[in-house]
């Protein structure tokens, strides 16, 4: 099975950033986080599942879930390396 890989770990000023790579076409099923999240596309695409909502996302896009929220997520046919920012 393939899984995401964190490259890099930051924390600064209540700001936890990660460096993901997702490999292509990897799907991660319907999941929540207890903190809020913002997502910073920097290459490649993913499409986000959260309620009713599809989000497609590609380089330079930034996404956001707020705490708690259910949702899924899959890369995209080239992949994808997302700054993750999860806020406390």
């Amino acid at each position: 099975m393939k899984h995401k890989i964190r490259h890099r770990e930051a924390e600064a000023s209540g700001f936890q950033l990660y460096d993901f790579e997702y490999p292509p076409h990897l799907n991660i099923p319907a999941h929540e986080h207890q903190e809020a999240q913002l997502n910073f596309v920097l290459e490649g695409s993913l499409t986000e599942g959260c309620d009713e909502t599809v989000l497609h996302t590609q380089r330079y896009d930034l996404s956001f879930k707020p705490a708690r929220a259910r949702h899924w997520v899959a890369s995209g046919p080239d992949g994808a390396r997302v700054l993750v920012d999860c806020t406390r």
